[in-house]
C-alpha cells in the first residue's frame, strides 16, 4: 500500500496548490481581493479533499469483491449495485425441465469476453423452451434457481433462488453469473459521490470564502472533472494494488 499512500500524497499537494493558484485567480477576477486566510485555508481544503479521497479508495480497495477488477465503491457513472456471486460464469450448469430431466450444459468462450453454453450431448446452443429451474455447484455448495412466474412467453428468461440472486438469459443464452441487487452498496455509492460533492462545496464556501453560487458552480465542475478524469484511474490503480 506503500505506492497508494504516495499517490495520495501528491494529490494533496496537487490540490493545496490548484486551490491556492485557482483561488487566487478567480477571486482576483471576481473580487477586489483574494481572500485574507488563503495562506491556512487553502492547505486545510487540500487535506481535507486528500482526506476524503484517502478514505474513499481505501474503503474500495479492501472491500470484498468476487469478479476480478470489480470495484465496489465506485464514481457515478460507472458503480452498480450488483454483486455477482462468481469471478466468471460457471463452467457448468444443469437445466432441469418440467418431468424433472436435467440436461448439462458446458461452457464454451464465444470470445475474448463472452461465453456461451452447450449441451453437451447434442452440442446445441442453450435451449430455454420448457426450462423450469437451472442448477449450479459453486465452492461445493448446489444452488437452485427457480424460473420467475413474469417471464413471458418468447421473452428473456430469469431464474431466482430462495436467496435472491437472479440468472438471466440474452442472445447467447444464459448468462450463467448468478447477481444480485445490494441495496447497502448501492446507498454507499451514492453517499461517496455526493459527499463528494459537497466537500468541494464546503471548503470553497466556508474556507476559501467564495460567495455560495460561485462556490456551487466550482464545485460541480471540479466534480465532474475529478469524477471523469481522476477518480477512475485512482481507484483502478488502488483496486490494483489490494488484488
Amino acid at each position: 500500500m506503500l505506492y497508494l499512500w504516495l499517490m495520495l500524497l501528491v494529490v494533496t499537494l496537487g490540490l493545496i496548490v490548484l486551490l491556492w493558484v485557482g483561488t487566487l485567480f478567480f477571486q482576483g477576477y471576481f473580487y477586489t481581493e483574494p481572500a485574507q486566510q488563503i495562506v491556512w485555508a487553502a492547505p486545510a481544503a487540500g487535506v481535507v479533499l486528500g482526506g476524503f479521497l484517502a478514505w474513499w479508495l481505501f474503503t474500495a480497495a479492501r472491500s470484498p469483491g468476487e469478479r476480478a477488477g470489480d470495484i465496489p465503491y465506485d464514481t457515478f457513472f460507472r458503480m452498480s449495485p450488483r454483486v455477482y456471486m462468481v469471478n466468471e460464469p460457471v463452467v457448468e450448469l444443469w437445466a432441469v425441465k418440467k418431468n424433472n430431466e436435467k440436461v448439462l450444459y458446458k461452457r464454451y468462450r464465444h470470445d475474448q469476453r463472452r461465453f456461451e453454453y452447450k449441451d453437451v450431448t447434442a452440442n446445441r446452443p442453450w435451449n430455454g423452451a420448457g426450462v423450469e429451474a437451472v442448477e449450479i455447484v459453486h465452492d461445493g455448495e448446489k444452488y437452485r434457481f427457480v424460473k420467475e412466474d413474469k417471464t413471458t412467453s418468447g421473452a428473456y428468461q430469469s431464474f431466482v433462488n430462495d436467496k435472491g440472486w437472479v440468472m438471466t438469459t440474452g442472445e447467447r443464452g444464459i448468462s450463467g453469473d448468478p447477481k444480485i441487487f445490494r441495496t447497502g452498496r448501492f446507498l454507499a455509492n451514492l453517499f461517496f459521490n455526493f459527499a463528494h460533492l459537497a466537500l468541494w462545496f464546503v471548503v470553497l464556501w466556508l474556507l476559501l470564502r467564495f460567495q455560495w453560487t460561485h462556490a456551487l458552480g466550482l464545485a460541480f465542475c471540479i466534480w465532474l472533472i475529478f469524477t471523469l478524469a481522476f477518480l477512475p484511474m485512482m481507484l483502478d490503480y488502488a483496486r490494483t494494488l489490494a488484488g
